[in-house]
């Protein structure tokens, strides 16, 4: 087993990009030009190679803030080892992974029918958390126009540059929530503040806090979709603390949302949000977004 790639080995880079080159959607070409442009790619990678052909393999895309995006290769149908062996070069990347980044995760996303790549991700120590449903609604809906006012109990304003004040937030609005706790009991909040401060210059007016007699109860953070699709921006997050709940302030977040989107030229706002958080999704739904897929995440269960 090659652990990790060597950055000048080519070829053997290049074989594992056509083993993932399903699970990227894009093609094995296109893959490894993607990954030329990122900053020591092959830092988490394991390549098996059996009689000079690559069987298995994986690769940890580094994000912001100790996360990683596992990208592995789909176990053959022909084998009965198949999942065994990709299960191995998974471990291996992720041993890599949290050698340099513990405490951090590895985070995978696939397909709900894809029972192929089941086999090898809980051979590899990964476990599914989540049905993520992906939401998107065109800015042009009425629905943005036709919005209750912002209530006179809440204001809104840009986030502070307060990273304490701002992980504290993030803590409240976690509590008794259920857009993937999972994932929020694993990880370090400021993590995962530094994990949108790092697709970010920083706090800015797409960070937008709701405020209630001089407490933080609310934050949505929106920034340019970095996808493929012109016009788009993602909503990446959208939480109210559990004291302001039912009260409206969601609403007013989202709206604001939608009208620093939309004057930046923005067409579509795009989102991720669990299965299970219903009010969430009916939400969402009133302002006209519409379901365009649902993909499973995993995570890394071995102790560190």
């Amino acid at each position: 087993m090659h652990v990790p790639l060597e950055s000048q080995d080519a070829p053997q880079q290049m074989s594992l990009c056509r083993l993932l080159a399903h699970t990227s959607g894009k093609d094995s070409e296109r893959l490894f030009r993607a990954l030329q442009e990122r900053v020591d790619p092959w830092d988490y990678t394991a390549l098996l190679i059996e009689d000079d052909r690559a069987v298995a393999g994986a690769l940890i895309l580094d994000r912001p803030g100790r996360a990683g995006t596992l990208l592995s290769s789909k176990p053959d149908r022909g084998r009965s080892d198949s999942s065994a062996l990709v299960g191995q070069v998974i471990r291996a990347a992720t041993d890599l992974f949290h050698a340099k980044k513990s405490p951090g995760v590895v985070l995978a996303m696939t397909s709900p029918d894809s029972n192929e790549d089941r086999g090898g991700l809980e051979a590899g120590g990964m476990t599914p958390f989540a049905t993520m449903v992906f939401m998107v609604s065109p800015l042009r809906a009425t629905a943005w126009d036709v919005t209750t006012p912002i209530g006179s109990n809440h204001s809104l304003h840009a986030a502070p540059n307060d990273r304490h004040a701002l992980v504290a937030l993030l803590d409240e609005t976690y509590i008794d929530s259920v857009d993937c706790p999972e994932l929020t009991s694993r990880r370090r909040t400021i993590d995962t503040l530094c994990g949108h401060l790092g697709t970010l210059a920083g706090p800015s007016n797409g960070w937008i806090v709701a405020e209630r007699e001089g407490k933080l109860v609310g934050l949505a953070i929106v920034q340019k979709s970095q996808s493929d699709s012109p016009g788009q921006w993602d909503l990446s997050y959208l939480g109210v603390v559990p004291s302001a709940r039912k009260s409206g302030i969601g609403r007013s977040l989202l709206v604001e949302a939608a009208r620093i989107t939309r004057a930046a030229g923005a067409k579509r706002l795009h989102l991720a949000c669990d299965s299970r958080n219903t009010n969430a999704r009916k939400l969402y739904a009133s302002f006209g977004f519409h379901e365009t897929e649902r993909r499973v995440a995993w995570i890394d269960t071995m102790q560190r």
